[in-house]
């Protein structure tokens, strides 16, 4: 993957292809997009597809971080779509550590621990749609 971005960067920066944040005009149109490649950044990290362990933290720290930069992005034009998806991954990923054992091994639905941190967990994701994000 690594060697795959490398190549890329590559090619844009050969193509002189300029990184810019589009304007919010343009943003709209890119949204739905933008937002299934953040779902599926956090899904992988959520239940990792291959190797290492089942979740992978960095990459659903990363996509809550890039759900944040989109509303942040988006302004007063938040979609509805944004928000809830930041709160849905900020729900599930206050649940992660109950879903594994010591050994990292998925716990069966309905037998997961608490977690002493779910209650501060919770409340960061139902704070999201009044639009304060605590850290």
């Amino acid at each position: 993957m690594a060697q795959r971005l490398v190549r890329a960067k590559s090619k844009i920066r050969a193509a002189g292809i300029p990184y810019v944040v589009p304007g919010t005009e343009v943003m709209a149109s890119r949204l739905d997009a933008v937002l299934t490649v953040i779902y599926l950044v956090f899904n992988e990290g959520y239940a990792a597809t291959r190797g290492g362990p089942l979740v992978r933290t960095d990459l659903c720290a990363e996509a809550i971080r890039l759900g944040r930069l989109v509303r942040s992005l988006m302004g007063q034009q938040t979609p509805g779509e944004a928000t809830g998806l930041l709160a849905l991954m900020l729900l599930h990923d206050a649940r992660r550590d109950a879903r594994l054992t010591e050994a990292g091994d998925l716990i069966v639905s309905g037998r997961t621990r608490p977690h002493p941190l779910e209650p501060i967990a919770d409340r960061r994701s139902a704070t999201v749609g009044s639009g304060s994000f605590p850290a």
